[in-house]
């Protein structure tokens, strides 16, 4: 090649400058591997960057004289390196292939050699990041097991736990990678020899050979395996989806008996929100005289066990325990309204409750009232809202440690719990305790 051996040519690669170099240097900085015919060049007089192998191709021609209208003119310093995205990860250094000669490299490429790339996934906290191999050369009849084997290992470990790209992207790597890598011979032979030749070098390239049995056999098992988790997370979807539907068939009945008892409920709440002149209200007769017992009986405690409480304030019961009592086959329950609660504190109104369940005990004891099991709730309520629940079943032998509590429900929604008392359902599943339920108390001592 003939150049001008006065000039001094100055180079660019990766956005770094290195150089000037007298341009009769440039075959032997080929040769070293100092210089590659994909860098930038630029030279006094240019007008721009251009790559070394389009600069050897020109021979250097004299330039033609340019009309002095509208033509810049050569600048005394090299222009900024021109910005270009890389459209491929580097290729491997210190290669064979990095210093392969371009007609040895081109026989590699038509005898069925190819750049490919492969790709893998990574996780740090919740943040996942996907990146691509180095370019990779693969020489005739090689099919990459090992590297695409090798990067889809790094997801597997490192890139599945970061929710929730980590698991896309760990399968989508593997999947790229067992099925050969992404192939960039086309974008590697253009930037090495432009793109003219490039396209002339892969329209002689015959069809590549098939993949190895390692990397067929692994597509294969991957597909199998894919199959296999979806299949299974489709049979997990239905067995859930039967179970659930199983357990709302099994709870519906009492959903609706609780809907079905709430007007009845209400219809009894409203007879305890203030003193008209009676304190004790049932269902029966025999209920209408359990309930006139528990308020008496409440209210000689109250004045005995409670202190803090103001007989001249103003109250909607009139200070009074007003008190309605339900009797159905196999159960009773007590709805109490009682005179200032909202002035105890937490111990004082645990204390309430407990006091009406044993006085219920009591008076069911004293009463008569037949069943096997009986089923009790006692509701403990103020001005508006109710504070507990209290159910479970009567106890003959009642004792602070035999008190047939089953569970205590706490909270202005408590109330929810006793609309199944008034529905069609006689034993509601609250009564028998459930998860979570408060187990009873000893009875604290009196004060």
């Amino acid at each position: 090649m003939e150049v001008n051996q006065t000039m001094k040519i100055h180079f660019a690669r990766a956005r770094k400058q290195f150089g000037p170099y007298e341009s009769e240097q440039i075959e032997a900085l080929l040769r070293s591997g100092t210089v590659q015919l994909t860098d930038d060049v630029w030279h006094r007089g240019a007008q721009g960057w251009v790559s070394l192998s389009t600069y050897l191709a020109a021979q250097q021609p004299a330039p033609a004289k340019q009309p002095e209208t509208g033509v810049p003119k050569p600048i005394a310093g090299p222009p900024p390196i021109p910005v270009i995205p890389p459209r491929i990860p580097p290729i491997v250094p210190n290669s064979d292939v990095a210093r392969m000669a371009n007609d040895e490299l081109e026989r590699e490429i038509l005898a069925g050699g190819r750049y490919v790339i492969f790709t893998y996934c990574f996780s740090v906290l919740i943040m996942s990041f996907k990146r691509p191999s180095d370019v990779i050369y693969l020489k005739p009849g090689e099919s990459g097991f090992l590297q695409a084997f090798s990067y889809s290992l790094i997801s597997l470990v490192a890139g599945w736990w970061g929710i929730p790209w980590g698991p896309i992207w760990t399968i989508s790597t593997i999947f790229t990678n067992a099925h050969g890598g992404k192939d960039v011979t086309p974008e590697v032979l253009s930037q090495r020899l432009g793109p003219a030749r490039a396209s002339a070098i892969l329209a002689q390239r015959g069809k590549l050979a098939a993949p190895g049995g390692m990397l067929m056999a692994w597509r294969y098992a991957l597909w199998i395996g894919l199959g296999l988790l979806v299949a299974n997370i489709v049979f997990v979807i239905f067995v859930a989806s039967r179970n659930y539907r199983s357990r709302d068939a099994e709870y519906t009945s009492s959903y609706d008996s609780k809907d079905s008892g709430r007007a009845t409920f209400e219809a009894a709440n409203g007879l305890i929100d203030f003193n008209r002149g009676e304190v004790a209200f049932g269902n029966t007769p025999t209920a209408k005289q359990i309930a006139t017992i528990l308020s008496a009986k409440m209210k000689e405690l109250d004045t005995t066990k409670f202190t803090g409480g103001n007989e001249a304030g103003i109250s909607v019961t009139k200070h009074e325990f007003l008190t309605y009592c339900s009797l159905r086959p196999g159960q009773c329950v007590v709805l109490m309204h009682v005179p200032e609660l909202r002035h105890y504190d937490h111990e004082a109104k645990t204390l309430v409750s407990e006091l009406a369940w044993k006085m219920l005990q009591e008076t069911i004891r004293s009463s008569g009232v037949e069943g096997d099991p009986l089923v009790l709730a006692v509701g403990i309520r103020g001005v508006t809202l109710y504070d507990r629940v209290t159910a479970g079943t009567y106890v003959p032998d009642f004792s602070p440690t035999k008190n047939g509590i089953g569970a205590t429900k706490q909270g202005f929604k408590s109330k929810e719990e006793l609309y199944a008392f008034f529905g069609d359902t006689s034993a509601p599943a609250f009564a028998g305790g459930s998860k979570g339920s408060k187990t009873a108390r000893k009875l604290p001592p009196s004060r």
